[in-house]
């Protein structure tokens, strides 16, 4: 008996995991296609530089598997990619800014580009999210607070192949 009841709390448990990931992906969506603005501004106030704290001894290429044209702030550096699940992308990134900045950034960048932003989120500085969908995909995007590093923010961009 107790056996089953396990097997069926590690079932559950399960569930409420897969549930959560997929919520946290969608929610979490990062970063989107590195888009102009030459100098040492985003073009919305933000710089487009990383600050000495927030860049990462390693970074990858912009991953191929997310959408050529999906704006992300420029100066962001991507630090890793990962398909949790089939047609899911999920990517972390370092951007330069406040989360307020990246807000602003897609605000202003993904309907140009042909997305259209859903419902935001925010906890006021400490984290901005917003769900995003077009050009056949759906996703999401969070922008939190890098710990004491003042003037750059933890992206997260999760993409669904619609």
């Amino acid at each position: 008996m107790r056996a089953a009841t396990r097997s069926t709390a590690n079932v559950t448990g399960l569930r409420s995991t897969a549930d959560n990931l997929r919520r946290l992906g969608v929610a979490t969506c990062v970063l989107l296609a590195g888009c102009g603005g030459g100098g040492d501004s985003g073009g919305d106030g933000a710089p487009a530089s990383l600050p000495a704290c927030a860049r990462p001894a390693k970074s990858i290429e912009r991953p191929t598997k997310l959408p050529a044209g999906l704006p992300i702030p420029p100066g962001t550096r991507f630090l890793a990619a990962t398909t949790p699940f089939p047609g899911q992308l999920l990517v972390t990134a370092h951007t330069p800014g406040t989360p307020e900045d990246v807000r602003s950034y897609f605000d202003e960048e993904l309907e140009d580009a042909g997305y259209k932003q859903g419902r935001t989120e925010s906890e006021a500085g400490v984290e901005v999210e917003a769900l995003f969908s077009g050009r056949g995909v759906r996703g999401g995007w969070t922008a939190r607070v890098l710990g004491d590093c003042d003037g750059a923010a933890f992206l997260t961009v999760v993409v669904f192949r619609s």
